[in-house]
């Protein structure tokens, strides 16, 4: 009866750290950029570099990983017991997973043509000159 008590009580309280850790490290990164800010103003410089322009794709790939692999293993689990009941939640993890996945390896491609451009047009700039 205890245990019954105990176990959602210690998962409520994990899920609870986990996003007040989340939430802190927000605060924190923020704090950092006001500072950072601020003593460009203090230094007379006014043009801030874009902080947030690129998408953070080491994330993705992390969550895509995650996700992917708990929904495979809830799907073998599924296989394995017998119990058609975890065949829904594996899917549920499996395909956003393998979505965040083929996003990273998109999105990386997009951004290696990109910088394969810049690089082409300084070079042809360089040339120029």
């Amino acid at each position: 009866m205890l245990v019954g008590i105990l176990v959602p009580l210690g998962c409520f309280a994990m899920v609870v750290l986990v996003i007040w850790l989340g939430v802190r490290s927000n605060i924190r990164e923020r704090e950092m950029v006001n500072k950072e800010r601020m003593a460009l103003i203090e230094k007379g410089i006014y043009d801030f570099p874009r902080e947030k322009a690129r998408i953070n794709l080491h994330r993705y790939l992390l969550w895509g990983f995650i996700l992917f692999g708990l929904g495979i293993a809830l799907l073998i689990g599924s296989f394995v017991i017998n119990d058609e009941d975890i065949i829904i939640p594996g899917l549920i993890f499996s395909f956003p997973g393998l979505g965040m996945l083929l996003f990273y390896k998109i999105q990386s491609k997009k951004e290696k043509e990109k910088e394969e451009k810049i690089s082409e047009n300084s070079e042809a700039a360089n040339i120029s000159e």
